[in-house]
Formats: C-alpha cells, sequence, structure tokens
C-alpha cells in the first residue's frame, strides 16, 4: 500500500467487492460455477482499473485501487458490480 500511497500525486481510492451468494452458487450448481463467478469478476476489475491495480485477497472478496483519479470516474467504474 506505501507504493500506491508514494506513486499517487493527489488521491488513491480503494474499492472493496465482495461477492455475494458465491456459497450459495457453490451449493447449487457446484464449486466450478462459483468459481467462473469468481473468474467473472476479476476479469470486470481488470478491465475496469487494471490488472495491475485488482486484488483478489480472499475468498470472495476482492480489491481495486484507482490512483489520482476523479471520484464520479472511479464511481462509474464501480456500477457493473451493483
Amino acid at each position: 500500500m506505501n507504493n500506491f500511497l508514494q506513486a499517487a500525486q493527489e488521491s488513491v481510492t480503494y474499492v472493496f467487492c465482495d461477492v455475494n451468494g458465491l456459497h450459495e452458487t457453490n451449493s447449487k450448481f457446484g464449486h466450478e460455477a462459483g468459481d467462473r463467478m469468481l473468474i467473472a469478476l476479476a476479469s470486470e476489475l481488470a478491465k475496469s482499473f487494471g490488472q495491475d491495480m485488482s486484488f483478489r485477497f480472499g475468498g470472495d472478496e476482492f480489491l481495486a485501487i484507482a490512483l489520482d483519479e476523479r471520484l464520479d470516474k472511479v464511481q462509474a467504474k464501480r456500477y457493473f458490480l451493483t
């Protein structure tokens, strides 16, 4: 995180994501379906924030980071998640 703080000139925005319904999907459709959900989210985060700024840090938890972007632009990127 310190590297991001040092790289930013004005702001660092963190977007935390948690996949809702993963346990239920795994139970009902199998772990392959749950894996497809995780892969789809990771792919969308990488497209929106960049692969080097998107991270999986838990079973169904992800983090995306935006450096020096206006908040409204970051908020527009996250709308695919809701």
